[in-house]
């Protein structure tokens, strides 16, 4: 491939992932769908993901998503704006983190919050990291264009780094999860705790 015609495939690159949105929760269907309904919808949010055919989501891997505790069960085999919420923050974190974990960072976090407020939160907050990590290629890929000629050798190189910065920053979200099973106790068994605590002092 001509240096200049993969500068120019680089650009479209990292365009189509600078432009990329995740949609909030006032974006999902108001009515609930059917199986096939909620796949052919996933397919067009992570349309972005799917290469050489892969797919991101099956209505197997649902019904193992709902066996698991990681979506809630549907009603009368539809699924709700809730489904396609939990679906959504499954299929986008599953590529670094294991199910479980991700069921356990889902269930915390809904004990804070709607799950509303908690696929506006992770969609804005990933549309953040998607721009500044394709910034940040984008300018790793004008340097190493200045300097190399060989095609296929800035391919490899922009992969490799893109690859091992994602292999590094999963490292460290499996790491800071476990923190709290090394280091601290559930936070339900420290504010029982505190409250016994008061009620003595009282």
């Amino acid at each position: 491939m001509d240096k200049n015609i993969m500068a120019g495939e680089l650009d479209n690159l990292y365009e189509k992932f600078s432009a990329h949105t995740l949609p909030r929760w006032e974006d999902l269907p108001e009515i609930d769908l059917y199986m096939d309904q909620v796949i052919a919808l996933m397919r067009k949010y992570l349309s972005i993901f799917e290469e050489d055919g892969e797919k991101m989501l099956t209505p197997a891997m649902v019904n193992n998503y709902v066996k698991m505790g990681a979506v809630p069960p549907p009603v009368k085999k539809k699924y709700s704006k809730a489904h396609i919420a939990h679906l959504l923050i499954i299929c986008f974190l599953k590529q670094i983190l294991p199910i479980s974990m991700i069921c356990e960072i889902i269930r915390t976090y809904l004990g804070v919050y709607s799950e509303s407020e908690m696929l506006n939160a992770f969609s804005s907050e990933y549309e953040q990291i998607l721009r500044a990590a394709a910034a940040s290629s984008k300018k790793e890929a004008a340097r190493i264009l200045e300097m190399q000629e060989d095609a296929a050798y800035i391919r490899s190189v922009l992969t490799m780094k893109a690859a091992a910065y994602a292999g590094a920053q999963c490292a460290i979200a499996q790491n800071l999860f476990s923190l709290r099973e090394n280091g601290e106790e559930e936070p339900a068994r420290v504010r029982g705790r505190e409250r016994s605590r008061e009620a003595k002092e009282r």
